[in-house]
Order: structure tokens, then C-alpha cells, then sequence
């Protein structure tokens, strides 16, 4: 989530880039069966607004990486080492809502609580449709802004492509983690900071599908089943945002 300055008038949009790191990790049975690393960019607008007393800072996001792969084959149960590079790329969508309570001149604090979505392509062969709630604390103290709570996929779909089948999808099964922003106003128009965000999925069900000894090395297929193992992605970076100011 990002934020416009505290200055911002109702009605106001914000345009905000990031620039990080992503570490996606999936386990079966407690090992790493795929690491993916890299770079990850974003850019998005936010329009901050109030109602009913309440801040509302929608926002809607773009965003890819390009990443070094490595992963292993189940074949025949002997893992191989599989490197190559690869990507994400997507669409981020987050509606916050917040409330501010002033405890002095200078230190401001209340709930906060957002929806949000995000649709990205695994270019191993995956779409993801994550939907996720937040809550925690909003803070402003004169000028820094902190967020953090808890996170928590209460909806994925992960469908497969590409293998010899109908795609098809399965359902990981979502954990609570945690997040942070923090955001700097360095005058009206500017503002950084820095973002730290963490999903986190048990394995999924398993869903039929005939093993062919072709493992495609994004869900797992063995035997007459395929499933999505237990899956960490962690997302952290530097953020910037220009106020327009309207």
C-alpha cells in the first residue's frame, strides 16, 4: 500500500513508482523445489479522499519482474537443478480506508483496514488472482507516515497453462503474515519510502491430472494429481510519490 502526504486535499491524486525485491519460494515437505529472485517495478496512481470522516486512498497499479529461476524435477523422484530467467507481470488494485486520531500537535494514530487484489502471470505457466485483507495501525508523526499489520489471502486461484490438459486451477490456501510502509513528505509535491509485504500459502488441494513424467515445474504433478505446494513471496523495496495537488 502506499500513501499520498499528509497535506493532501480530499480529491487529490498521487502518482507513486516502486522499485524492489522479490523471493518467491516454494517447499515440498520442508525443501525448496523453485527459488524465483530478482527485480520488480511498479507504478500506479492513488486518489485520497474522505468520507464519512474516514481517509479512502484507492489505488491501481502495474507492475512486472524479471528473475533468475531455479527449480527441480520430480522425475523419477531424482531432483535436478533447472535454472533459467523469468517473470511476473500484473496488475495491483488496493482500497484502504483509515482514521486518525490526534494525540498532540505533532503525533497522530488510529485503525486501518484495506481490500485488495492482484492479478499477475507466472511466466512458468501460471495466472494468480490473489484477494487480500488488511488491518493494523496508521500513524502520522509530522512528516512520516507508518502503516503496518497483518495480512491475509482470504481468496487464491492459481490456474495452470501450458501442459498437455485444459488448464486448470487450484486453490493455495492463505496464511497471515505482515506488512509496513513507511513514507517520508519531503515537501508538497514529493514524498519516499520504503514498503515491506509478505504472502504466504500452504499447499493447495489437489486437483486430477494424469502424470506423463513431464514435469512443467510450476505446480507439481505426480502421480493422477497436481497441486500448488507451499508457496512464499516476499516483496520489499523504495517507493516514491509526486502530489499533483489539484
Amino acid at each position: 500500500m502506499v500513501f499520498s502526504p499528509s497535506f493532501a486535499r480530499a480529491g487529490d491524486i498521487s502518482l507513486y513508482s516502486k522499485s524492489g525485491f522479490i523471493d518467491l519460494n516454494e517447499k515440498v515437505n520442508g525443501k525448496q523445489y523453485v527459488s524465483e529472485q530478482g527485480a520488480v517495478s511498479e507504478i500506479g496512481l492513488v486518489y485520497k479522499s474522505r468520507f464519512t470522516g474516514l481517509d479512502v486512498e484507492p489505488s491501481l497499479g502495474v507492475w512486472g519482474a524479471v528473475l533468475q529461476y531455479e527449480g527441480s524435477s520430480l522425475d523419477m523422484n531424482a531432483p535436478t537443478a533447472l535454472k533459467s530467467t523469468t517473470g511476473f507481470y500484473g496488475v495491483n488494485v488496493s482500497l484502504p480506508v483509515s482514521k486518525l486520531y490526534p494525540l498532540s500537535p505533532d503525533f497522530s494514530m488510529g485503525p486501518l483496514a484495506s481490500v485488495d487484489a492482484s492479478y499477475f502471470v507466472r511466466t512458468v505457466g501460471e495466472r494468480w488472482l490473489v484477494l487480500s485483507a488488511k488491518a493494523g495501525i496508521k500513524a502520522k508523526i509530522r512528516n512520516f507516515e507508518l502503516s503496518a499489520g497483518a495480512l491475509y489471502p482470504f481468496y487464491t486461484a492459481d490456474t495452470i497453462y501450458g501442459w498437455p490438459t485444459d488448464d486448470f486451477t487450484v486453490h493455495p490456501k492463505g496464511m497471515v503474515t505482515a506488512f509496513a510502509d513507511l513514507n517520508y513528505n519531503i515537501n508538497k509535491q514529493w514524498s519516499v519510502g520504503a514498503y515491506y509485504k509478505m504472502w504466504r500459502w500452504a499447499a493447495s488441494e489437489n486437483v486430477n491430472y494424469t502424470y506423463t513424467g513431464n514435469n512443467i515445474n510450476s505446480a507439481i504433478a505426480n502421480g493422477s494429481s497436481a497441486y500448488q505446494p507451499d508457496t512464499n513471496i516476499l516483496n520489499a523495496g523504495i517507493s516514491f510519490i509526486y502530489h499533483f495537488g489539484f
